[in-house]
């Protein structure tokens, strides 16, 4: 039973094999064979684009700017700043729709260009993964409700006879536990067992 429905020929005209499971050219965008698929392989007509991706960020509010593949990264960046940089614009947002005046980290010195963030639990202000944890970043939100309020009283203050009373069996027991205790019927014979 043949499936002539199935799969593609490879786009190479060389090659023309069917395959089942066609790979596209990220470039290209043609379907190819398993040995074909690569750019340089099949001398791919779209090879200016093959070159490493470049994310440029604005050297002004040190935004990060997508840009597509076939855009050259200064023609973007340039786009960004007459678009209303952050710095540039004021007025409260962008074009983007995006708040103009948030800021990085909110650790102190921290000048981390990211675009993954996180809110801390405890003081609600925005972190680099670096300094997410309150420990890390000395969380205002965690001395406001320090741990010493969090702990009940019976537990913080702990009423004073009842360890002083074990406190001194606890030296009584040690002391007699320094003492050769043994059978007073049995004669030490000077045996030495192991």
């Amino acid at each position: 039973m043949e499936l002539p429905d199935l799969g593609r020929n490879c786009a190479l005209s060389e090659c023309n094999r069917l395959d089942f499971l066609p790979f596209k050219c990220p470039y290209c965008r043609l379907s190819f064979c398993e040995d074909h698929w690569r750019h340089a392989n099949h001398n791919c007509a779209r090879k200016d684009l093959v070159k490493d991706r470049q994310v440029p960020a604005c050297p002004i509010c040190g935004e990060v700017v997508a840009t597509n593949p076939d855009e050259p990264p200064d023609a973007v960046i340039d786009q960004h700043i007459n678009a209303g940089c952050r710095r540039k614009n004021t007025s409260g947002a962008g074009k983007s729709g995006k708040k103009s005046g948030s800021r990085g980290c909110a650790a102190k010195g921290c000048t981390t260009k990211t675009q993954a963030w996180t809110t801390c639990d405890s003081c609600r202000m925005r972190y680099c993964l670096k300094h997410r944890f309150t420990d890390v970043h000395d969380c205002p939100g965690l001395r406001a409700s320090s741990v010493p309020n969090i702990i009940p009283a019976r537990i913080r203050n702990p009423p004073a006879k009842k360890y002083a009373a074990s406190t001194s069996a606890t030296a009584a027991m040690a002391d007699n536990s320094n003492k050769k205790t043994g059978f007073k019927k049995i004669k030490d014979s000077g045996c030495i067992f192991s």
